[in-house]
């Protein structure tokens, strides 16, 4: 197990051949030499109790209209750039998996607004930021669900939802302990933020758990109900 990152190129299931795909219980490290470890494109192939580590660049890859994979128990860590990168209208589930110790942000899903990813049930931790390109935990767009997850202990926000016409549904969450706001977003009109933003408990954020609004003017009231400090 012992290697240098970029050591390989990775592995890539492209195309409507790839559909039905299964990788399962395997371990995928030290690739990146084409900038993932893992690439999903175009396909609805599923992992499940996998690790992929220790890659140049990100750890997984989901692209294009078509690609709808479901990543289930998979541990995403030590990856040089984001932990997974969803872009082109890709989709996705990601499913009680662990995201953790990566250079950018854990999950990235912004790209062009059309990224619709499912992040369920995970953990994602520890995610550092080393330029402009990641915002911490979690960055996605306005088509994104986010629910019941852990997200503890990154470097900047825990969730930060890029420039979009909605917001993206975020429930359910532990946010803490992570150096920035638990929750950034851009003001563009949304009407359903109060529906939206629901039952996350914040603890330990910076600065003082309070969510940010940034980039514009909000343009409706909203009330959002949340938990901080178990309060």
């Amino acid at each position: 197990r012992n290697g240098t990152s970029g050591n390989w190129q990775g592995i890539a299931l492209t195309g409507l051949g790839a559909d039905g795909s299964t990788l399962s219980k395997c371990d995928i490290e030290y690739a990146g030499n084409s900038s993932y470890g893992i690439l999903f494109s175009d396909c609805s192939a599923t992992m499940s109790d996998c690790t992929v580590t220790n890659s140049v660049t990100d750890g997984v890859r989901i692209t294009g209209t078509s690609a709808n994979p479901t990543l289930t128990s998979v541990t995403i860590s030590n990856n040089g750039n984001h932990g997974v990168f969803v872009y082109t209208n890709g989709r996705g589930t990601l499913d009680g998996c662990t995201i953790q110790d990566n250079q950018y942000s854990g999950v990235y899903a912004y790209y062009n607004q059309g990224e619709a990813p499912t992040i369920q049930s995970g953990v994602i931790s520890g995610n550092n930021i080393l330029n402009a390109g990641g915002h911490g935990g979690v960055v996605v767009g306005a088509l994104a669900m986010v629910s019941n997850n852990t997200i503890e202990n990154n470097n900047q926000s825990g969730v930060r939802v890029e420039n979009g016409n909605d917001l993206p549904t975020i429930q359910n969450n532990i946010i803490r302990n992570n150096t920035g706001y638990p929750i950034s977003f851009a003001a563009n009109p949304f009407t359903d933020a109060g529906t939206k933003i629901t039952g996350n408990t914040f603890t330990g954020n910076s600065p003082n758990n309070r969510m940010e609004v940034f980039g514009g003017t909000l343009g409706v009231n909203a009330t959002w109900v949340v938990t901080i400090n178990g309060l």
